[in-house]
């Protein structure tokens, strides 16, 4: 629903909220992202949390981790062989991680282009 249809839509209500403008982010699918969550935990208990941010020549090498994870997935390969994520939900999954590695990338270029909020809640690094 377009920002001016949600502000229509409640026109007349007691109490007024003007958030057509507003993220959506009911329209998440958050359940697809619980794998993406496993590995960012199993990345703090294996290497401290945010280490990710640090690695080396990052852009280069999480690009070819997504397009490796990718290519296995398109191969017929379901799950990752990495055994410290055997026992999770979700993040065993080759397109889990390759989500994980496009989020990364996705976050690094913002980062790269200072487009990140700068609220150190949100902005860890």
């Amino acid at each position: 629903m377009t920002k001016d249809k949600i502000n229509e839509k409640y026109k007349d209500a007691k109490g007024k909220k003007f958030d057509g403008d507003k993220l959506e982010w009911g329209l998440v699918p958050f359940e697809a992202l619980h794998g993406v969550v496993e590995r960012f935990g199993g990345g703090k208990k294996k290497y401290g949390a945010w280490n990710w941010i640090e690695v080396d020549d990052a852009k280069e090498r999480y690009f070819n981790g997504l397009m490796r994870h990718l290519v296995a997935y398109r191969s017929g390969e379901e799950l990752d062989n990495d055994p410290q994520f055997e026992n999770t939900k979700r993040a065993k999954f080759h397109l889990t991680t390759a989500l994980w590695n496009l989020l990364v990338l996705e976050y690094l270029d913002m980062k790269e282009k200072k487009q990140l909020n700068e609220n150190p809640k949100i902005d860890q690094k």
